[in-house]
């Protein structure tokens, strides 16, 4: 690859993210914002069993996948051993820390073949590098992509959603969560590996209860939710990097 063709693959590439993650959000109505006046709030406010159907669109495919999850955020106060222990890991100074969750999960996808497995398990730590707590490093013990810890950074922006960007050696994850009400929650992410954005993703997420054998309920039908989103995000196209404008020809002497 030519430097400028990396240029115009940069350029590109600064164009596309903002527009696929725009399209995301367009397509969800929201009708009950909740503020957060820091990410610590946001994780407060996440804590509980929630009960989850998302939509994967596979960009260079336009192809959709959908699953299902139910997923259990228990969280730290900043002086817990697991969050000076997270800190300690990162070689940062604990007392930095303004806390911490536990996020399990069990998933299933509609592609899953016999055997497959997406349970899994993460801890993050919130570090603010703001006085307001709302920016910052977010630690965690393993990426979703690599199985060894790993620091990402985060932002609330205006809309009191909490954006979280993790940078891996082959690809970078981009997820915004907001609120609709306390009880509604949504998902929206993009990765972006070697070559170019690959899968956008929209997740319906409402607050449940475990029933005592171990399936959840929740107040409302988030599936038909789901795939009147799922509607929406099929409208998103994807052509990877479009060919450079051609040069003006050079007027003859």
């Amino acid at each position: 690859m030519t430097e400028e063709e990396r240029l115009r693959r940069e350029e590109i590439e600064a164009r596309i993210g903002p527009h696929i993650r725009s399209k995301l959000y367009e397509a969800i109505d929201i009708r009950e914002s909740v503020a957060s006046k820091d990410a610590m709030d946001f994780f407060a406010k996440s804590g509980g069993n929630w009960s989850s159907v998302r939509c994967t669109h596979h960009l260079a495919f336009q192809e959709t996948e959908n699953g299902a999850s139910n997923i259990k955020v228990e969280v730290f106060e900043k002086d817990h051993p697991k969050v000076v222990e997270l800190c300690g890991m990162h070689g940062v100074d604990s007392s930095l820390a303004a806390g911490g969750a536990f996020v399990s999960w069990q998933a299933n996808l509609d592609w899953d073949k016999e055997g497959d497995s997406h349970d899994g398990e993460t801890f993050f730590v919130v570090v603010p590098e703001s006085e307001d707590g709302r920016r910052g490093k977010l630690l965690r013990d393993r990426g979703y992509a690599e199985k060894i810890p790993v620091a990402g950074d985060f932002y609330m922006d205006d809309d009191d959603s909490l954006v979280l960007i993790t940078e891996y050696d082959v690809m970078s994850v981009h997820e915004k969560l907001f609120f609709d009400g306390t009880d509604r929650r949504y998902r929206t992410s993009t990765v972006k590996m070697y070559g170019g954005f690959t899968t956008a993703t929209v997740a319906v997420e409402a607050r449940a209860t475990l029933n005592e054998d171990g399936t959840s309920s929740q107040p409302f039908n988030e599936q038909d939710e789901l795939k009147a989103i799922v509607q929406k995000i099929k409208n998103i196209t994807f052509k990877p990097f479009p060919p450079a404008p051609p040069k003006p020809a050079v007027p003859a002497a």
